[in-house]
């Protein structure tokens, strides 16, 4: 049995857009099938391979993700997205998805890549390619016409924001505008995720096919002094209920501040004809969430977001900053790449720097499966409540007690945009 990975060309798009339709099931005669591979670098797609037939592909973005910075604050970061994920039906459980996910992270490493995500559509496949749940899809639905509980500093903030409407999404500048605004939160709002410049545009193209009964996608724009410092990108759909409006309004929000944030959920909810925002992408500390009275009134969901691993350990807990002081050496685990496999020793300054570098012979303080790291990377999961679940184990005691001083980041990060 072989398998080879290869790059995909422009001329390899219609098989793609096949095999995406039968795994998805998706329906190939739409016309927003067009828009699809807009998206796609050609030099970052890939397939595979068995035996001479086409087995499955992938389709790596250049993301930006919001992480830790030193002492509490927050910067932007280069993350692989992983995405398109497809094992044709006729070669599973035959090696081909092992031999995807090894050559990108194979790949990313020889790139200087230090993290990769994804979001899975199944939970039980990529944890043992040492990928964990970094963040948490918070969802929930808010009534129109309640009250936000929001504290008078937040609601003087709202009053120094302007939010207009835009109507027509699918144009250029509309789409480098919100991108620039999602560049702006990303060194703001933990979690942030910002799409490559095609992503951004191709979600923005509108066909009537492909707004599944409701209208072209709008948006709302939050400015103060002329900055733009947010966005609400929104559809509704209109149902009557005993001759009553029972309409649905469904929104993806970005928002640098709480002020900003607060601004634009005053307009949704302010929305003629609608019965309920829903919104989706937040996270647990959203204050939003709680402004609106907390998990049980706005009906919570919490699903696993965004996954991460590190493809290479010590540019990986180099690339984030910390809250307090530590000089540890970590004893990790990696069996999908070996290169990550031994001694690590991470040293954080006063200033909330820190550097990772190999440490071989060195007694560990910790041993730490890989897929630890993903989880504390944006500070989701305590190291204590990793240590109870066996994947860490505490050798020197104070060890967690310091590590999970270094990785405090203050609030949950957002679930983050799909991709």
């Amino acid at each position: 049995m072989s398998i080879e990975i290869e790059t995909l060309t422009p001329d390899d798009g219609p098989w793609l857009a096949d095999t995406l339709d039968y795994a998805f099931v998706a329906d190939p005669t739409r016309p927003a099938r067009a828009h699809l591979l807009e998206q796609v670098d050609w030099r970052r797609a890939f397939g595979a391979t068995r035996d001479g037939q086409r087995a499955g592909c992938f389709l790596l973005l250049d993301l930006q993700l919001a992480v830790p910075g030193p002492l509490g604050t927050v910067r932007s970061h280069h993350l692989d997205g992983v995405s398109w994920v497809v094992v044709s039906p006729d070669h599973r459980r035959q090696g081909v998805l092992g031999a995807m996910m090894r050559h990108h992270l194979e790949q990313a490493r020889e790139r200087g890549v230090a993290w990769s995500g994804l979001h899975a559509s199944e939970t039980g496949i990529y944890g043992r390619f040492g990928y964990a749940v970094a963040a948490l899809d918070v969802r929930y639905r808010i009534p129109t016409g309640i009250t936000l509980a929001a504290p008078p500093a937040v609601q003087a903030l709202a009053e120094d924001v302007e939010v207009c409407t835009l109507y027509d999404l699918d144009r250029d500048d509309v789409a480098a505008r919100l991108r620039s605004v999602s560049r702006g939160c990303a060194d703001a709002v933990l979690g942030t995720i910002t799409w490559p410049e095609a992503k951004e545009r191709s979600v923005l193209r509108d066909s009537p096919e492909g707004r599944r009964g409701k209208e072209p996608l709008r948006a709302l724009i939050a400015t103060r002094d002329g900055v733009g410092v947010g966005f609400a990108r929104y559809t509704r759909a209109l149902t009557w209920a005993n001759e009553q409006p029972d309409g649905e309004l469904s929104v993806c929000l970005v928002a640098a501040d709480p002020g900003a944030l607060l601004a634009l959920a005053r307009r949704l909810l302010a929305e003629d004809l609608m019965r309920t925002v829903d919104i989706g992408e937040r996270g647990l500390d959203d204050p939003l969430l709680w402004w609106a009275g907390g998990p049980r009134a706005v009906q919570a969901r919490v699903l696993d977001g965004l996954w991460l691993r590190p493809v290479d350990i010590g540019p990986a807990l180099g690339s984030r900053g910390y809250s307090a002081p530590c000089d540890l050496v970590l004893d990790v685990a990696d069996d999908t790449c070996p290169w990550n496999t031994g001694t690590w020793r991470l040293r954080v300054g006063a200033d909330g720097h820190g550097h990772c570098e190999r440490a071989a012979d060195a007694s560990p303080d910790a041993r730490v499966a890989v897929q630890a790291l993903g989880a504390t990377y944006l500070g989701l999961r305590g190291w204590g409540a990793l240590a109870a679940s066996g994947d860490v184990e505490e050798l020197t005691p104070g060890t967690l007690n310091a590590l999970t001083a270094a990785f405090a980041a203050g609030s949950a990060p957002l679930g983050g945009l799909m991709f």
